[in-house]
């Protein structure tokens, strides 16, 4: 299971190493191991210089940089607050959220949601119809699971939504209000 979940968090972040922009419907905060960390993050530092002298984009590349880092935990505050300032375009400010959204999820540390949500609002319009109700229902679920300012074991996100399910059928399916962020479009 651990070798599973480290090749898709593998996989995810590789999309953001592409010059095409990366999906805002995957799942970027899968926990990563040390060994993948570090070679995504390597990958992203070359890639990164080339780009810089051919004058191109690079924001995929610094997201994906500040991902691995979080999970090797270097860096002043993992970078994230810098990045939200160098998000440009639509795309990139929705990804960016998603991403730290993710992140924080993926330990059930607060706030989680307040991207997730933020993210979400800028990425619909870049959305097909069934990314748009994926989201929306992963994000439905999601909102049932304690938060704390304590940020616990990372999990993937088949593991939270599970543990989210539990939550949802043990409290009936009423979700506290502030869990229930897309009700107009899910019942």
């Amino acid at each position: 299971m651990v070798a599973k979940i480290t090749q898709d968090a593998a996989r995810t972040a590789a999309a953001l190493l592409s010059k095409m922009p990366a999906p805002l419907s995957a799942w970027y905060g899968n926990p990563m191991t040390t060994e993948t960390a570090d070679q995504l993050l390597s990958r992203a530092h070359m890639q990164q210089q080339e780009r810089l002298r051919a004058g191109a984009d690079g924001f995929q590349l610094q997201l994906l940089k500040t991902l691995c880092h979080d999970w090797l935990g270097t860096g002043p505050n993992n970078g994230f607050a810098e990045l939200g300032a160098l998000a440009g375009r639509r795309h990139e400010r929705a990804l960016w959220q998603l991403v730290r959204g993710q992140l924080l999820a993926s330990r059930k540390t607060c706030g989680a949601m307040a991207y997730l949500t933020a993210g979400f609002r800028e990425a619909a319009p870049m959305l097909d119809s069934a990314d748009y109700f994926a989201l929306v229902r992963q994000h439905e679920l999601l909102g049932y699971l304690p938060w704390s300012k304590k940020p616990s074991m990372a999990l993937a996100l088949d593991e939270l939504l599970a543990e989210a399910a539990v939550i949802k059928q043990l409290r009936g399916g009423q979700a506290d209000m502030r869990a229930c962020l897309h009700q107009d479009t899910v019942g």
